[in-house]
């Protein structure tokens, strides 16, 4: 850190600001007092629209077939007995 001190005194007596921010930014990271750093987000969905894709596409099941799905979600709703040995 003494050196960085060092540094940024001798670029500020020889006028050269850019070399005495240089020093501040050595001791800022020394210390880890830098800023966080931002992750990226994505604020539109693939297609640009905004709207959330569905987690699945239920229009090309027969009445049949959602039916059955709805009788096996039901049944997986159901958690009496889960985890018991037979």
């Amino acid at each position: 850190m003494d050196e960085f001190e060092e540094a940024r005194a001798l670029a500020m007596k020889l006028g050269a600001p850019a070399a005495a921010v240089g020093a501040i930014n050595g001791k800022v990271k020394l210390f880890g007092l830098e800023a966080p750093t931002r992750s990226k987000h994505e604020h539109t969905s693939p297609d640009g629209s905004m709207t959330p894709q569905p987690a699945i596409k239920l229009t090309n099941l027969s009445d049949e077939e959602l039916a059955q799905l709805e009788r096996l979600t039901d049944k997986a709703r159901d958690q009496e007995g889960v985890g018991e040995e037979e």
